[in-house]
């Protein structure tokens, strides 16, 4: 019975496969970001980036929403990895005053680069501008 169980363990164990290997020699392998999803269900992929103007960021919850309006006075929320646009970008980051949108573009060298694009609520103060209230240049 004993040289049974030695057998049967020597044998389960002589047909696991060793992980391979990788090759220090070749360049690692290069993940592609996630392409958008050819079907979009929300409104606001119908719309140019050109077209859409941020209105306001609600900014106080765990989970911040902005509000973005079309040419017609339309208005449209989201919240962050919503897809924005006819370029598949979507919101990467919802700060104070600003949203971040981000999409991916195809390189000259074949490989997929991020575009950043910062939107600002018109008529907002950004660093660098001038607080006349307390005479000096606006913080954050």
């Amino acid at each position: 019975m004993r040289a049974l169980i030695v057998a049967l363990l020597t044998a389960s164990l002589s047909s696991v496969a060793a992980p391979p290997t990788r090759d220090p020699f070749q360049p690692p392998t290069v993940l592609k970001p996630p392409t958008p999803s050819a079907v979009c269900t929300t409104a606001l992929c119908r719309h140019d980036l050109s077209d859409l103007t941020l209105v306001a960021i609600v900014s106080g919850d765990s989970e911040p929403r902005v509000m973005f309006e079309n040419r017609d006075g339309k208005g449209f929320v989201a919240k962050r990895n919503t897809q924005v646009g006819t370029t598949g970008a979507r919101i990467t980051k919802i700060s104070r005053e600003c949203v971040t949108l981000t999409h991916f573009i195809t390189g000259a060298d074949g490989r997929f680069q991020p575009v950043v694009e910062n939107v600002c609520i018109e008529g907002a103060a950004q660093p660098g501008d001038y607080d006349y209230l307390r005479d000096r240049p606006f913080t954050p």
